[in-house]
């Protein structure tokens, strides 16, 4: 939900959004689609992609197992997107470098957030002893 809230805010300030992941990309497209209230068109979601094999038929295209590249993020932001980002958020350490190169931004004024698992009771979170040096950490950059 606040994820949701954040995709709104921006969205209602005339931002472009983008979901970039390191999971397959039409498995989060899936996801995506499945969250009507994100909206996000699938040309906005950028991920792993994987070898589609299309049937004799010609009608069925058919996912295959086979990674055809593997690129981090700030790579594929780069490729797919061809602008620099002015606004980061991120759950993962693979986000510390989308987030660095959002930060490094010398055209316009870009801020990047990371979101802490940190709820252990409702959540699959981590201890406190995990998520205190990740926020100070996070803090300082």
């Amino acid at each position: 939900k606040p994820m949701l809230d954040v995709v709104n805010f921006l969205r209602n300030n005339h931002f472009i959004i983008y979901i970039v992941s390191n999971s397959d990309r039409l498995f989060v497209r899936e996801l995506v689609k499945q969250t009507s209230e994100l909206n996000i068109p699938n040309d906005y979601v950028i991920g792993l992609d994987v070898q589609l094999k299309v049937d004799d038929d010609h009608k069925t295209i058919r996912r295959t197992a086979t990674l055809i590249k593997r690129k981090d993020k700030v790579e594929a932001i780069a490729e797919e997107i061809g602008k620099h980002p002015v606004l980061s958020f991120g759950n993962s350490g693979s986000d510390e470098i989308m987030n660095d190169y959002c930060l490094h931004n010398d055209k316009y004024e870009s801020q990047a957030y990371m979101v802490l698992a940190d709820d252990t009771t409702r959540d699959c979170g981590d201890d406190d002893s995990k998520i205190q040096p990740l926020k100070q950490k996070y803090k300082e950059q």
